[in-house]
């Protein structure tokens, strides 16, 4: 009896442990939206994103990142590059290393995650709302890869 209780305690740790991974193995890009508020702005720029990277099971390394809208948009910029977007699980995921500066100042100095969840259904990766990047704050990122990701446990 014992012995099946050590058999079913190992294997449900081997799946606590197993981290979740991306069906791909390839180059994509992340095409939505973000809503930035910088300090000394007052007010919040909305501007279309594009990040382009490769992606293995395990992690997407983003290489290039370009900002496109009316605005201050085209002034925005990525730094420290390359950044990477891990799933945690089926419903979540952080994308590491995120620096940007607006027309040359920068929104932060050191390297930020972001947090959020993932969906299957609708293949998207949205940032928990209101996280700090420095002197700026990411009010909304909602990012979907082509071709699809597809996360499994």
């Amino acid at each position: 009896m014992i012995r099946y209780a050590l058999v079913a305690l190992l294997l449900f740790a081997g799946q606590i442990a197993q981290a979740a991974t991306i069906n791909a193995n390839l180059q994509f890009y992340f095409f939505g939206t973000l809503a930035l508020k910088p300090s000394g702005l007052g007010t919040t720029i909305t501007c279309n994103v594009e990040l382009t990277g490769i992606a293995t099971p395990s992690v997407a390394t983003i290489l290039s990142a370009k900002f496109t809208g009316l605005g201050l948009c085209p002034a925005l910029s990525a730094a420290g590059l390359p950044w990477s977007w891990t799933p945690t699980s089926v419903t979540s995921a952080y994308m590491a290393g995120v620096k940007l500066s607006l027309a040359g100042i920068a929104c932060n100095t050191s390297p930020v995650t972001l947090n959020g969840a993932w969906s299957n259904s609708s293949t998207a990766f949205t940032a928990s709302p209101y996280q700090p990047l420095g002197g700026c704050i990411v009010q909304s990122l909602f990012l979907s890869p082509t071709p699809s990701f597809t996360i499994s446990p």
